[in-house]
């Protein structure tokens, strides 16, 4: 078989070489252009070649790659996709498939993986038809493949709130077929889900809300508005009215017309059936909007306010163990990755706290609790979390902090409280600081601090310990509290 680059320069004239040199300056002005990664593969020995934009997408030079061969491909690719690679390979080999077409994963010099696109096609074979040269492109599609997981999970997402919203919710068709509905609309509306497929929102509306029903629809449908909300009945399976209030919304495709819908209806019966018999339609639909806008809001305040307090301690309005506990397992899980990790953690107790609640009075500790929480917030860096542990105790979560550090930071805490302005007597604090070695748990580094405090303590009060492993030698192993 032969090939042009077979040919000798001596055989062709001046003007075919002039058409062949375009050719290929045209060739590779069309390579550079599209940004792409090349390679040329003789299957049969293994020799292997690529363009210097196929080592780019890998963070190499080309030189840096060589010798190559197609020991240089297979040592870079993701093991689980050989497989798939291999299968669309033999498929062109046999020639069941023109082209090779795989999106597969290369490992980049920094060790994360690149997506890319591998492309190619057997261009020449031999008198017994086995494959001989093969050429091919690597085009980067990682951001694309991002966007796809980005999209998959925003998906996912939506699936997850649609199934197991506390509201009935549907897809439905441009025509009033449900195309999907949840578990809840099924509930309210009686029907199983595969019944409720089968109908259309016009089957079960009540006839004389039909009409402004279907009339907003239509402006939906012609691109008036892109969604509505109306209070409306349905007929029930077992017959009797259920009394609902309807959001819907437009899904377009990219040429504006319209996919679907997405419907939310909340059953408001009970609410309807609490407030009587009112003749004004008109004024009983806006009194109904307005209790489901007050109870949304009160709602709303409700949950932020559990959720407030959950978290936060009451009286100093500090976050509380639950809050110390989470960020420290956040912070941990940072530390353990970081190369240099360094994470802190310091507790700390009112000197003498009882004895001055005996002699001022609870109000006053409180008082006096409330002031050392504003001293320690002031203290402390923005990102640093200060927490009320309990009682008169206080712990401290010190990011990016090693021992020397913590222990300074503890010594600047104490000197501020015994500085401080107290408006009944002086107060001073005891200290315990432990920072993370490697294999630290949580709970030892809340341990160790704790233990440092009970020194700091023993050792008069008013004053900063530090935990250190026994005999004071610090290795990348934890030792046990002496």
């Amino acid at each position: 078989m032969n090939h042009p680059e077979q040919d000798h320069p001596a055989q062709l004239s001046e003007h075919e070489l002039a058409e062949l040199l375009e050719t290929r300056q045209k060739y590779q002005a069309f390579i550079e252009g599209t940004n792409v990664g090349t390679w040329e593969w003789n299957v049969q020995t293994g020799e292997t070649r690529f363009n210097e934009r196929w080592a780019q997408i890998l963070g190499y030079r080309l030189e840096e790659l060589e010798p190559i061969s197609i020991e240089t491909w297979l040592s870079l690719a993701h093991p689980d996709d050989l497989q798939k690679s291999n299968n669309a390979l033999q498929a062109c080999f046999s020639g069941e498939a023109e082209f090779y077409d795989v999106e597969c994963r290369m490992r980049h010099k920094d060790g994360h993986w690149v997506w890319v696109l591998d492309r190619g096609k057997i261009f020449s074979r031999g008198d017994d038809g086995q494959p001989l040269m093969m050429y091919g492109t690597h085009l980067d599609i990682s951001e694309q493949k991002n966007r796809e997981e980005q999209l998959r999970k925003s998906e996912q997402a939506f699936s997850n709130n649609f199934h197991h919203a506390g509201i009935g919710m549907a897809i439905v068709a441009t025509n009033g077929l449900w195309l999907q509905v949840n578990h809840k609309l099924c509930q309210i509306l009686g029907y199983a889900e595969n019944e409720l497929l089968n109908l259309t929102f016009q089957d079960i509306t009540l006839e004389e809300d039909l009409e402004k029903d279907l009339s907003l629809f239509k402006q939906v449908i012609s691109g008036q508005r892109d969604n509505y909300q109306i209070e409306k009945r349905y007929r029930h399976k077992d017959g009797h009215i259920v009394y609902a209030l309807l959001s819907v919304a437009v899904v377009r495709k990219q040429d504006g017309s319209v996919e679907n819908f997405i419907s939310q209806i909340l059953d408001i019966s009970d609410l309807r059936l609490a407030q009587g018999q009112i003749s004004d339609l008109l004024y009983k639909a806006e009194k109904q909007n307005q209790l489901l806008r007050d109870t949304q809001v009160k709602l709303e305040a409700a949950n932020a306010s559990l959720l407030e307090q959950s978290v936060t301690d009451p009286l100093t309005a500090l976050g509380n163990r639950r809050v110390l506990n989470t960020v420290l397992e956040r912070e941990l899980h940072r530390t353990r990755r970081a190369e240099d990790g360094k994470l802190s953690v310091i507790i700390l107790d009112v000197d003498f706290f009882k004895s001055y609640n005996d002699s001022f009075g609870h109000p006053e500790g409180d008082r006096a609790l409330k002031m050392l929480a504003d001293i320690l917030k002031r203290e402390c860096r923005a990102y640093d979390v200060v927490t009320r542990f309990g009682g008169e105790e206080f712990a401290i979560l010190l990011p990016d902090t090693d021992r020397v550090t913590a222990l300074e930071v503890a010594e600047r805490l104490r000197s501020a409280v015994e500085l401080a302005d107290w408006p009944n007597r002086a107060l001073t604090i005891s200290l315990g600081s432990c920072s993370w070695l490697t294999g630290m748990q949580g709970d030892e580094l809340i341990r160790f601090a704790d233990e440092a405090l009970y020194e700091a303590k023993r050792h008069g009060r008013n004053c900063c310990m530090s935990w250190l492993p026994p005999d004071s030698q610090i290795s990348d192993t934890v030792a046990s509290a002496s």
